[in-house]
């Protein structure tokens, strides 16, 4: 039986459905990409990440290994490509495709010689192009890298948080993910951390809770860093409605919130 999954929108978001018309994967993404192994890439904002077909982020499903995800999501941002399926829209931006980038902020993203700057819409250089890689602008702030470092500009092109973490995200609510010495946490707008990079693995909150690892256990903390669920499970889910799966050896249970177990 032929067990593919169809990408289908509704309203603004993408989700999946069997080739019976189920809905298999709810719309939630801003652009999805089609299956292939098993895995699909998706799009939320400005983070692109994989999914397996029950609709779980690949990290969150405790089979592969995180470092291993975003040693290959690294290479792809290296490479900038990045399929171009289902709205999910090709960000090799070489100089003669500049003109296709969008506009975030009021800045376009461009490259010039093999390193990336900022223009206006107009096509006045706003930040030169000093960067061995850039992201769109997220809540006024720029993820841009110089030799093997990430920091921060503002729209100015002024360094507002300094070249120091080996991999990072873009901001989303006030805060972004950082990577350092294979450490994970939260850090600010001002640079500040807020969640201790401390975390072996380190997930998107969900529902007000981010899933973590630590000493090769799964667990829970809140928006303040503290741990609501502690470290105890094999493998884990980030929550949903309510709810997440959890693994104990081969076992598999759902836990509400508090860590209860409620099936």
């Amino acid at each position: 039986m032929n067990n593919r999954l169809i990408p289908y929108q509704e309203g603004s978001k993408w989700g999946y459905k069997n080739q019976k018309g189920q809905v298999v994967v709810r719309p939630q993404f801003d652009e999805v990409g089609d299956f292939s192994n098993g895995l699909a890439q998706v799009r939320v904002g400005n983070q692109v990440s994989y999914i397996d077909q029950s609709g779980q982020m690949i990290t969150h499903s405790g089979v592969a290994n995180h470092e291993i995800i975003n040693d290959i999501l690294g290479q792809i941002q290296d490479k900038h490509h990045i399929k171009s399926i289902h709205k999910i829209e090709s960000v090799n931006i070489e100089q003669e495709d500049n003109q296709k980038e969008k506009i975030y902020e009021n800045l376009i993203r461009v490259k010039i010689a093999d390193k990336y700057g900022y223009s206006d819409p107009t096509g006045k250089l706003v930040v030169p192009a000093k960067f061995n890689q850039a992201w769109h602008f997220s809540e006024g702030l720029a993820l841009v890298q110089i030799g093997y470092k990430w920091g921060y500009i503002n729209t100015t092109g002024r360094l507002v948080i300094q070249f120091q973490f080996d991999w990072a995200e873009s901001f989303e609510q006030g805060q972004a993910r950082v990577r350092l010495a294979n450490k994970y946490g939260y850090i600010n707008q001002t640079g500040k951390v807020v969640i201790p990079i401390k975390f072996d693995c380190l997930e998107k909150f969900s529902e007000g809770l981010a899933l973590i690892k630590m000493e090769n256990k799964w667990g829970y903390i809140n928006h303040s860093g503290e741990l609501v669920i502690q470290c105890k499970f094999d493998r884990a889910t980030s929550f949903f409605a309510g709810k997440a799966s959890v693994f104990i050896g081969r076992n598999k249970r759902l836990i509400d919130k508090t860590g209860k177990f409620i099936d």
